[in-house]
């Protein structure tokens, strides 16, 4: 019930704008997915937390130089 009550009001601002609601068709399984995602993030979150770890992404390696310039290699100061 909330999932169409959530897809009713999708629909609502397309209408406003006069707009197709054709792309709508795919919101309830996006919306699906995404709750999916957001469960695994927070549950791997909750986890690292506990352990006391940092994800290997969330680390950078900082050089201080930017190598995609156009003229090669520059120094960021």
């Amino acid at each position: 019930m909330f999932l169409l009550m959530r897809t009713a009001s999708a629909g609502y601002a397309p209408r406003l704008d006069g707009e197709s609601l054709k792309p709508l068709w795919a919101y309830p399984l996006q919306q699906f997915v995404y709750r999916q995602l957001t469960y695994a993030v927070v549950i791997q979150s909750l986890i690292t937390a506990l352990h006391g770890t940092q994800l290997r992404w969330m680390s950078v390696r900082r050089t201080g130089l930017l190598t995609d310039a156009p003229g090669g290699t520059v120094h960021v100061t």
